[in-house]
């Protein structure tokens, strides 16, 4: 999994490495933009994109009820799972 971060728009998620890049400079141009009429914004150096090494997910079987004084009426663990290329 692939993604880009940009300032304006968030974290975006793409299945592909040149999808994720081509949000980055999209991102970049439109910040190029705003800076040819008032200046870099601060966070512009904020856009990346890259590949995601792994991603929380709720752990397999670990849904239960939850203590009946809880606010909530089950709980879960979850845990880092690594992501293939």
């Amino acid at each position: 999994m692939w993604f880009c971060y940009d300032p304006e728009n968030g974290i975006e998620f793409f299945e592909t490495d040149s999808a994720a890049q081509l949000a980055a400079e999209k991102a970049l141009d439109a910040a190029r933009e705003v800076a040819c009429d008032s200046g870099w914004e601060d966070n512009v150096n904020e856009i990346c994109w890259g590949f995601v090494r792994a991603k929380v997910e709720e752990k397999h079987g670990s849904r239960r009820p939850a203590d009946p004084e809880s606010d909530f009426v089950e709980v879960f663990e979850c845990e880092l799972v690594p992501q293939e290329e």
